[in-house]
C-alpha cells in the first residue's frame, strides 16, 4: 500500500473494526442501502464512464457503479481496509459482468492517474478525510468537466443515528464521534469546510445525508460544488 495520511483510520480499518465490517458486510450494506439510489441519481453515471469509488468498503457501491458504466466503462474501488477489500473482490467475482477492480490505499494521498476518470463517487468515505487537500487530488484525477457525488452524514444534532447513540453514552464509548471538526460525520457537512480546493475541473454534487435518504439527491444535486 502507498504512503498514508490517516494512520489512525488505517489501523482501525485493518484491525478489528475492518474485520468486523467485512464479516458482517451484508448487515452494513442493508443499513446503508437506502442511500444508494440517491447517490446514483446524483452521480448520473452513464455507459462508458470511468468512476473511482472513494472509501468503497466491501464494494457494494463500486458494483453498482460498474453496472451503470457498462459495457465500456469501469469502476475502481479504493479503500484503506484490507479485510473489506478482500470481501469486495469476492463479491465482484460473483456479481457477473462489469469492469471493476479494487486498490488498497488512502484516498487523500493515493496516486490516482491524472485526468483518467469522468466522475468520482463516495458513500460515507470522504467524511473520514483529515486534510481537505485530498479533494484536490481527486479533482486532478478527473477529466475536464468531471463530476463528483459525495454522500456524508449530517451534523450530529440533525443525525438521528448519532442522536440514538448519544442516549447510550453510559454504555457505549462514543468518545465524541461525529464532533464538528473531527475526521468523521459532521466535518464535511459544514459549509466552510466544503472542498472548494477542487478547483475548476468540473461540476459536482455534495450530498449531506440528513434523516431522509432522499436528501443525498434532490436539492443537493442541483447545487454546484466545483465551479466550471
Amino acid at each position: 500500500m502507498h504512503p498514508l495520511a490517516n494512520t489512525a483510520q488505517a489501523e482501525a480499518w485493518n484491525g478489528y473494526e475492518g474485520s468486523h465490517w467485512a464479516a458482517h458486510h451484508d448487515r452494513w450494506d442493508a443499513v446503508n442501502a437506502g442511500f444508494d439510489q440517491p447517490l446514483l441519481d446524483a452521480a448520473a453515471i452513464e455507459a462508458g464512464d470511468h468512476v473511482p469509488d472513494i472509501g468503497c468498503g466491501a464494494g457494494a457501491t463500486t458494483r453498482l457503479a460498474a453496472r451503470a458504466a457498462a459495457p465500456h466503462g469501469s469502476a475502481l474501488g479504493l479503500d484503506l481496509s484490507g479485510p473489506m477489500l478482500r470481501r469486495a473482490r469476492a463479491g465482484a467475482e460473483s456479481a457477473g459482468p462489469g469492469d471493476i477492480r479494487f486498490e488498497q490505499g488512502d484516498a487523500q494521498v493515493h496516486p490516482l492517474p491524472r485526468a483518467a476518470f469522468d466522475l468520482a463517487i463516495s458513500r460515507f468515505g470522504v467524511m473520514f478525510f483529515t486534510d481537505p487537500a485530498g479533494f484536490a487530488d481527486i479533482a486532478a484525477a478527473l477529466r475536464p468537466g468531471g463530476r463528483v457525488a459525495l454522500l456524508c452524514a449530517a451534523e450530529p444534532e440533525g443525525y438521528q443515528w448519532l442522536s440514538a447513540l448519544a442516549t447510550l453514552h453510559d454504555l457505549l464509548p462514543t468518545a465524541g464521534f461525529g464532533k464538528p471538526g473531527a475526521p468523521a460525520c459532521s466535518r464535511r457537512r459544514q459549509p466552510a469546510r466544503r472542498p472548494h480546493c477542487c478547483g475548476r475541473r468540473g461540476r459536482g454534487t455534495y450530498g449531506p445525508n440528513t434523516s431522509p435518504p432522499t436528501a443525498a439527491g434532490g436539492a443537493a444535486r442541483r447545487r454546484p460544488l466545483i465551479s466550471s
